[in-house]
């Protein structure tokens, strides 16, 4: 007998999380590697913190949204 092939589908969230948590660690480090003034110090870290929460959020999301086989 001829089994139907596994298929599996990855939702855009999962990259897209990737992506904003790596730019929001970028953010977080560069006041380590640069002189930044401390009023634009607070921005950075709150940028960052902001996006690499919500990259982690989109990332676990995306995850629980994966198709697994047989279910």
């Amino acid at each position: 007998m001829h089994e139907k092939p596994t298929e599996y589908r990855l939702p855009i969230a999962v990259p897209n999380g990737i992506i904003l948590a790596l730019i929001g660690v970028l953010v977080l480090v560069t006041p380590m590697v640069e002189a930044v003034e401390p009023s634009k110090l607070r921005m950075n870290i709150i940028a960052g913190v902001v996006m690499t929460v919500g990259g982690l959020a989109s990332l676990l999301w995306g995850l629980r949204q994966t198709r697994r086989p047989g279910a």
